[in-house]
């Protein structure tokens, strides 16, 4: 539903920001993830011309949909979680060795009043890789660990409320002050 000349009026639409979200593995909220990339679709085509035509152009049709891997990262906390549904679907010589291998996977963005905002379904994912970051003495960053994840279909939940959401000047130029005197741009 768009919103009215009138309902606007005075404010700015708001622009999502990339890192404040929340991940949830069949409904259950995992460990704070770092970074979530990969999330991307295309549809096949081929091209068409019915015989009866004058035109000698030709028009494409869809074709087979396919969705990209998607990728979580996250530092290594004390949970298991990542590498039990890896290890769900390793063989063991002859058949995958667990159950419960393709799980649904919610990606919400947080608003800045910490309501949750759009959300995307990664419905039928199933963990495809799994990697950790280097071992370094020299180095003090964070201990990565990486699931990657096939999906069977990705969906963006449809609800008025995540349409389209809009910020006021009053509130976008409170904003803007306060973040002036933490020192960064507005």
């Amino acid at each position: 539903m768009a919103a009215s000349p009138q309902q606007t009026k005075g404010t700015r639409a708001y622009y999502y920001q990339s890192f404040r979200f929340k991940v949830e593995i069949d409904g259950v909220l995992s460990a704070a993830f770092a970074r979530v990339y990969g999330v991307g679709m295309r549809v096949e085509t081929a091209p068409y011309r019915v015989g009866t035509d004058a035109s000698t152009s030709v028009t494409d049709i869809p074709g087979l949909t396919s969705y990209d891997h998607v990728t979580l990262e996250r530092g290594v906390v004390g949970d298991y979680d990542m590498v039990d549904w890896i290890f769900s679907v390793c063989s063991d010589g002859n058949r995958p060795t667990g159950s419960r291998m393709r799980r649904q996977v919610t990606l919400t963005v947080i608003r800045p009043d910490g309501s949750d905002g759009p959300r995307w379904f990664l419905g039928d994912a199933l963990p495809v890789a799994y990697m950790l970051s280097s071992f370094e003495s020299q180095s003090g960053e964070v201990l990565l660990e990486t699931l990657e994840l096939s999906c069977g279909s990705i969906s963006r939940e449809r609800d008025e409320q995540s349409a389209l959401w809009f910020e006021s000047d009053d509130a976008q130029s409170l904003r803007q002050r306060q973040d002036r005197q933490r020192g960064g741009r507005a």
